[in-house]
């Protein structure tokens, strides 16, 4: 049985990423979110209390804080990037881009 080959069309859209920085820069930015977190409850429950405002904005339990934030638009970003992939493999005619895509048609 012959194997379908892909057809290879030229980019209508090209999107530079680093991977070196995705992979060093994302880790290293929850860090730091979790180190201030961190830092905030420990000084407000062995040093003074600090402002109710301050504690929530960088609280990873609270709905309206910098780390649920970071969480929905790295969510956001992975599926931005997922659909472009899947769009280019359509464009291709790659016989594999339903295992990309939500949409199986």
């Amino acid at each position: 049985m012959r194997e379908r080959s892909a057809l290879k069309t030229e980019p209508y859209y090209q999107l530079y990423l680093s991977n070196g920085h995705l992979i060093r820069g994302l880790p290293l930015l929850v860090v730091g979110l979790l180190t201030v977190h961190c830092s905030l409850q420990i000084w407000h429950y062995q040093s003074e209390e600090i402002p109710w405002t301050l504690r929530q904005l960088f609280d990873v339990d609270e709905e309206d804080s910098i780390p649920t934030w970071y969480s929905a638009s790295a969510l956001l970003l992975a599926s931005a990037l997922l659909f472009f992939i899947s769009q280019r493999k359509r464009a291709d005619r790659d016989p594999w881009f339903r295992y990309c895509s939500l949409n199986p048609s």
